[in-house]
C-alpha cells in the first residue's frame, strides 16, 4: 500500500527529476509554469523481460512529439502503464534537457512471471481439475488480479461439489533458481461438505411431501431413522436439475402450467441447510379431440392407433413427445421407414377448454427421396 501511495504521489506531481548531464542548466521546478518540449528520445529501463520498443510504445508517447511539463501527457502515460497491470512500479524522468528537447527515461519493474504452482490440500484428481479452470500457464505474469480469479475460480469450484465452506490462500515467493519469478503456494482447506437437514414444500396438494423429497434424489432431506452419514449433500447444480424434475412430473401427471413460486436455502451452525420451496401447481389437464392434417399416406385412424393416446387420458408431454417421436414404434418412424426422410410431424394445441387440450398433428409428410446406387 505505501508503495501504490508513493507511485501515486509521482503520478500526481509528476516529480520527474531533469538530470543536467554536463551542462549548466539548473534543475527544472515542476511546480513553477508549465512549459513546451518536444520528446528527442525515449528510453525504458529496469527489470524488463520484454522488447523496450515495445514497452515505450505502451506510454502513448512518441519521439517528435510535443509535451508540456508540468502537463498530461506524463500523467497520461503513466496511468496507461498502471491500467495494464502488468507493473509493479513506474517513474518517469527526464534524463536530459537540450534547448527545447527533452530526453525521457521510462522505468518499469514488471511483474514477476510463474515458475509453478503447488497445490496444497488437495488430491491428484482434484489439482487436475482445478489447474484446467485455473489456466494459469508457466511463464505468464503473475498480477494481483490474476491471484484473486484464481482463488475465485478454485472456491467455484468447490462450491459445484459441495464444498461451500471452501477457503483458498494463495501464497507468493521467490523463484530464487530464476531472476524475477515466483512461485505460488495454493492452500486450499475444503471444510466438510454442506448437508441436507431440511427440505419444505409449500403450495402443493397433488403431491405430497414425500413425493416431492423422492423426486430430489440428490437433495432429499435427513430422516431421524437415516445414518447421518448418508445425508444428501448440497450441490447447488444438482439441487437445480432436482428443481426442475420436480416441474417435469408435473408436466407428465397433466400439471403443465406448475412452476416453482419461490425457493429458499437457509444456512445452520451445524454445516447443514434447511430448504423451503413455494410451489403453484395450477390444474391439472387431459386430452381432448386428436386431429390429423396434411397426411395422404397414412389415414388419421391409423396414425391415432399408433399414437395411443386416448381423449380423456392425462396430459403428458413426455409422453406424447415419445409416441410421436421418441419410441421404437413412434408414429414419425412410421414415415421414416418407409422413406420420407424429410417428414415432419407437429403437434400443435388448437383449443384449451377447461381442462381438456386439443391437439392437431400437422403431418408435412415430404417427397419420398429416390432409391439410387442400387444393382
Amino acid at each position: 500500500m505505501l508503495q501504490r501511495l508513493s507511485i501515486l504521489f509521482v503520478l500526481l506531481f509528476i516529480s520527474v527529476h531533469l538530470l543536467l548531464g554536463q551542462t549548466s542548466t539548473p534543475e527544472i521546478s515542476y511546480t513553477g509554469k508549465p512549459k513546451e518540449y518536444v520528446i528527442a528520445e525515449i528510453e525504458v529501463t529496469g527489470d524488463l523481460n520484454n522488447d523496450p520498443k515495445i514497452l515505450a510504445n505502451l506510454s502513448g508517447l512518441r519521439v517528435g512529439q510535443t509535451i508540456t511539463v508540468p502537463g498530461d501527457d506524463i500523467t497520461a502515460a503513466i496511468k496507461k502503464y498502471w491500467e495494464y497491470g502488468l507493473f509493479s512500479d513506474v517513474k518517469v524522468s527526464a534524463s536530459k534537457v537540450e534547448g527545447s528537447n527533452i530526453y525521457l527515461n521510462i522505468y518499469l519493474q514488471e511483474r514477476p512471471r510463474l515458475s509453478s504452482m503447488n497445490y496444497l490440500g488437495l488430491k491428484k484428481s482434484e489439482i487436475e481439475a482445478v489447474n484446467d479452470k485455473v489456466a494459469m500457464m508457466r511463464g505468464s505474469q503473475v498480477t494481483p488480479y490474476l491471484v484473486t480469479r484464481a482463488e475465485r475460480f478454485i472456491k467455484e469450484h468447490f462450491v459445484e461439489k459441495g464444498f461451500y465452506n471452501t477457503e483458498v490462500d494463495i501464497v507468493q515467493r521467490d523463484d530464487t533458481s530464476r531472476v524475477n519469478h515466483v512461485i505460488l503456494d495454493v492452500h486450499v482447506d475444503k471444510k466438510e461438505k454442506v448437508k441436507v437437514n431440511y427440505l419444505g414444500f409449500e403450495g402443493n396438494e397433488a403431491f405430497t411431501d414425500n413425493r416431492l423429497n423422492r423426486i430430489m434424489k440428490k437433495t432429499n432431506e435427513r430422516k431421524k431413522l437415516r445414518n447421518f452419514f448418508r445425508t444428501k449433500k448440497f450441490v447447488e447444480e444438482e439441487y437445480h436439475n432436482d428443481l426442475d424434475a420436480i416441474i417435469e412430473k408435473y408436466n407428465e401427471e397433466g400439471y403443465r402450467d406448475a412452476y416453482i413460486v419461490s425457493d429458499s436455502i437457509a444456512r445452520n451452525d451445524d454445516n447443514t441447510v434447511d430448504i423451503e420451496i413455494t410451489l403453484e401447481e395450477g390444474s391439472q389437464y387431459y386430452f381432448g379431440e386428436i386431429t390429423w392434417v396434411g397426411n395422404s399416406i397414412y389415414p388419421g385412424e391409423y396414425l391415432s392407433h399408433n399414437l395411443r393416446i386416448q381423449k380423456g387420458d392425462i396430459f403428458n408431454q413426455t409422453l406424447l413427445d415419445e409416441r410421436l417421436f421418441m419410441d421404437d414404434d413412434a408414429v414419425h418412424n412410421l414415415y421414416m421407414n418407409n422413406g420420407y426422410l424429410f417428414s415432419r410431424i407437429i403437434p400443435v394445441d388448437v383449443k384449451i377448454s377447461n381442462d381438456t387440450v386439443d391437439l392437431e398433428m400437422r403431418v408435412y409428410e415430404a417427397i419420398r427421396p429416390p432409391l439410387t446406387g442400387l444393382s
